[in-house]
């Protein structure tokens, strides 16, 4: 067996184990992520509804627009449409807040039924 051969065996072992870790790693991450979703979201609709209100940190108005405001101090953002973007675009975040309605599900982590971008003046 020459040095090239034993060397091609060994790449294309590597390939292969690489690309099953690949391919195991999206399947477990797609199936996680379904089964924590569906999970949460069982739960939450056991616990009562509640409504938050936020004050509106700043929009983002360029690629993926967003809103983000602090919640339980940590930023959180909720994406936008393209016609609330635009209107975003001349709107002071100071003078909004946003009024979420949720439920609250596992580990303190909450399902939002509802949000609504409302103006403080």
């Amino acid at each position: 067996m020459s040095f090239t051969k034993a060397y091609e065996k060994i790449y294309v072992i590597l390939f292969y184990l690489l690309q099953g870790i690949i391919v195991s790693y999206l399947s477990f991450g797609q199936f996680a992520g379904v089964t924590w979703n569906y999970i949460n979201t069982r739960e939450a609709e056991k616990n009562q509804i509640e409504i938050i209100n936020c004050k509106v940190d700043g929009f983002y108005t360029r690629k993926n627009p967003d809103i983000s405001f602090k919640f339980q101090n940590r930023t959180e953002v909720f994406s936008v449409s393209q016609e609330m973007n635009r209107q975003n675009y001349n709107r002071n975040p100071k003078d909004y807040s946003l009024e979420i309605t949720v439920q609250k599900g596992i580990w303190n982590y909450y399902v939002v039924k509802h949000w609504e971008l409302k103006n403080m003046r």
